[in-house]
């Protein structure tokens, strides 16, 4: 009678087994996907830092060079003043005055204005390179977040079918063991 007690438990055994796997195979997929969202933004968080300083490195080179440039301007029209008044007094103190005077100043001036064009120019060229950096470092962070993804929440049906599964299949064993009920005696 007790042997017969206990194969009449097992189903109902074995459906509680089920329903406990199928809860406790839930609880870890949203662990899971809560670890994996966490990765993602610890991953995020790390790729716009890293892009910050990148764009402060990339700032801070770009404010280098114009100072850079601004000073070769300002030595190049100091340059072109000394030489145009070396000029001036070599002519006076030799005499000599009118339009090959003016031309070699008027030379002097082209020579200082191709020079601080060039300079600009080449700031100009250098400031467009270091802001295509910064916008290759905006990609490269995107890009770095994008390749970690993101844990969507697992879905409850999956556990609710095999816990319904389960029942079913308690009941059907209940019912093969004798029609639906027993009494149990120990």
């Amino acid at each position: 009678m007790c042997v017969m007690a206990l194969g009449a438990l097992a189903p109902i055994l074995g459906m509680i087994s089920s329903i406990g796997s199928a809860v406790v195979g839930y609880a870890a997929q949203q662990e899971q996907a809560r670890q994996q969202n966490e990765y993602y933004a610890r991953n995020a968080r790390a790729a716009q830092m890293a892009a910050v300083n990148q764009y402060a490195n990339e700032q801070n080179a770009i404010i280098q060079k114009r100072n850079a440039a601004t000073q070769q301007v300002e030595e190049t029209h100091i340059s072109a003043m000394k030489a145009r008044g070396t000029a001036w007094a070599a002519a006076g103190e030799a005499g000599v005055t009118g339009l090959s005077v003016d031309a070699l100043i008027d030379d002097y001036y082209g020579r200082e204005g191709r020079r601080v064009d060039s300079i600009d120019q080449n700031y100009e060229m250098d400031r467009d390179y270091m802001r295509a950096q910064m916008e290759s470092t905006r990609a490269q962070a995107e890009q770095r977040i994008n390749s970690v993804r993101q844990a969507s929440e697992p879905s409850f049906a999956d556990a609710a079918i095999r816990i319904v599964g389960s029942v079913a299949s308690g009941i059907g064993g209940m019912a093969k063991m004798g029609g639906g009920t027993q009494e149990f005696a120990f």
